[in-house]
Order: C-alpha cells, then structure tokens, then sequence
C-alpha cells in the first residue's frame, strides 16, 4: 500500500508552458529583433529571464501524491 502525503509541485519553466520547438524558437527570436530594432535597447537594459528567478507560476498549491514520486 502507497502512502501519501500533501506535497507541493515543482513550478513550471515558460519553456515547457509554451512548448519548446524550432517554430516557436524561430517566432520568438524575430519578434525579439523586432523589438530590439524598434526600441533602441541598450545592452544594460537587456537580461537573462531564466535568471531573473521569475515563476511562470504564481501559487501552487500542495497535491496528494504518494511519498513514492519523485517529482509532482
């Protein structure tokens, strides 16, 4: 018998929300040159999201799963 217990899930990265492929990558890096062209962007006005420690998700709240799972 699996026990469980109330745990919270690990956030997700925008990557994984918006669905990571060639397409997507290819309609990102043109909008980002769009941007860039049409704002001037210095290079300290220019950061890393992935560093930034910013959550595409808000509040997560805690699940039952059992003490098994390694991820939830």
């Amino acid at each position: 018998m699996a026990v469980s217990k109330l745990r919270k899930p690990e956030d997700t990265t925008a990557a994984r929300l918006f669905g990571f492929n060639k397409m997507a990558v290819n309609d990102f890096l043109q909008n980002l040159e769009n941007i860039y062209r049409k704002h001037n962007f210095t290079v300290d006005r220019i950061f890393n999201y992935e560093e930034s420690s910013i959550s595409a998700v808000l509040s997560t709240p805690k699940i039952r799963a059992d003490k098994s799972q390694k991820r939830v």
